[in-house]
Order: structure tokens, then C-alpha cells, then sequence
């Protein structure tokens, strides 16, 4: 690690055996980009995945720049990186509410536009008829093919209905 530390801050004291070595890294471990960058930069003839990157995404100016001592004993990036570490604050996390409202409640209303006949028949077994009787008229206007199905279960809620009231 160190060699390869040295290689970087000076390119041109690396000799033809840390080349080959270099290449035997590559070879095993054709993802390492610090090593390719560096063969690149020792070698005058270009690499083509180095050449592609080029292309595709231009390097960042600290790459650019010829590496000083500074960079490898506590330059730029060490401190930026010790700065980062020694900040007091810590990040609010996105989308906290700070109120302490009543969140169940939004979970409980209903949608006016959400109907459907299994909703009519499931508000008929609670109990709630007016609802049921609600949504099997909005039924009879979306569906006319089947209104007077929706009709006739109308018919029967306000009959059952009107019988309950009776025998109160």
C-alpha cells in the first residue's frame, strides 16, 4: 500500500517491475481505477477503458493535478474530511412533522369517489344503511345497464328501514 501511495505521489520513480505488477492487479482486479489511472499516467500509450471514462465523465480537478506531499500527508482532502467529522450539528431527517397532531384521523375518512358495490354490501352488513343506500344510487347513475338492480336494493333498504322505525 505504501509503494502504491509513493507511485502516486511521484509516477515517474515507478520502474518497469511495479508496471508489471501494476498490470498483474489490473489483470485480477480490472475494477480497481486508481490503478488504472496510475499505469495510464505512467505509460505513454492510453488506455481504452481510461480513454472511455474520459468520454464519459470528465475527472474531477484533483485527479487532474500533479499529487504533492500535501496530498498524502493531510492536504485538501484530509481536511475537508476532518472538517466534515467535526461538525457539532446533526442532519434533521427529511419529512419529521414536529406537530403532534392526530394522524389516525386522516386514515379513517373516506373517499367520496371510492365506490363499489362490495363497499355498498359491506356498509348493508354494519348496519349502515344510508351510506350503502348512498353509494347504490351513485351505482345506478355510473352503471345504467344496471340501474334498476341498484333500484330494487333501494327499494329494500328504505322498506327495511322504514320497518325498523315502525317497530320502535
Amino acid at each position: 500500500m505504501n509503494e502504491l501511495l509513493k507511485y502516486m505521489s511521484d509516477p515517474d520513480e515507478m520502474d518497469e517491475l511495479a508496471r508489471v505488477r501494476l498490470k498483474r492487479m489490473l489483470k485480477r482486479y480490472p475494477w480497481f481505477g486508481t490503478a488504472r489511472l496510475l499505469l495510464d499516467r505512467v505509460n505513454r500509450e492510453s488506455d481504452s477503458l481510461v480513454r472511455l471514462r474520459y468520454v464519459g465523465r470528465p475527472l474531477p480537478e484533483i485527479l487532474l493535478e500533479k499529487p504533492t506531499k500535501a496530498h498524502f500527508l493531510g492536504g485538501k482532502t484530509l481536511s475537508v474530511i476532518s472538517q466534515f467529522f467535526s461538525r457539532a450539528d446533526t442532519p434533521k431527517a427529511e419529512g419529521v412533522c414536529e406537530d403532534n397532531s392526530d394522524w389516525a384521523s386522516a386514515s379513517v375518512q373516506e373517499d367520496p369517489d371510492l365506490i363499489s358495490e362490495e363497499l355498498a354490501e359491506i356498509y348493508l352488513e354494519q348496519g349502515f344503511r344510508d351510506k350503502a343506500r348512498v353509494i347504490y344510487a351513485k351505482l345506478s347513475l355510473l352503471y345504467p345497464e344496471k340501474s334498476v338492480y341498484f333500484a330494487e336494493i333501494i327499494n329494500r333498504i328504505d322498506v327495511e328501514s322504514s320497518d325498523e322505525n315502525v317497530t320502535v
